[in-house]
């Protein structure tokens, strides 16, 4: 098995991280906990240098992405309800069994106030209210403008 190169020098860091988690996600089955001491990345990674603390503390990142994300959930079974337990979820096992990465593409979405708009309707929304805001009040007024 290829190992990937990991140098906390070079950027690209996040990249590597989400390639690595994804690369122990497909081959280690049992594996259900994140740890922030775990060994069990080193089959995966050529540490360059002292590299392998940025490298989890990278992957303490991904991990939350990737729960964002659908990837993995919290819960790995009944007696380990709780993080840093976690399972793939039907969605993650789709993603890593196309082989490739992952892309999380949101083309719409629904907010209370507006109806169903586009991320770039809501953004461009969002933008204008802190301008105006500022422009008259000389301060942001609502410090809550996400849907």
């Amino acid at each position: 098995m290829n190992k990937i190169s990991f140098d906390a020098n070079e950027e690209g860091g996040s990249e590597l991280a989400r390639a690595i988690m994804l690369e122990r996600l497909r081959r280690d089955n049992n594996w259900s906990q994140l740890n922030s001491y775990d060994a069990g990345f080193d089959p995966y990674v050529e540490y360059v240098g002292n590299s392998r603390t940025k490298l989890l503390v990278l992957l303490q990142d991904v991990f939350w992405e990737f729960i964002i994300q659908g990837i993995i959930a919290p819960v790995s079974n009944l007696s380990n309800p709780n993080l840093p337990w976690f399972h793939i979820t039907d969605y993650g096992r789709k993603v890593l069994d196309s082989g490739g990465s992952y892309s999380l593409t949101i083309q719409r979405v629904t907010c209370n106030a507006f109806g169903t708009k586009s991320v770039d309707q809501i953004q461009q929304w969002k933008l204008t209210s802190l301008k105006a805001s500022i422009a008259s009040h000389g301060e942001l007024i609502s410090p809550r403008l996400l849907c």
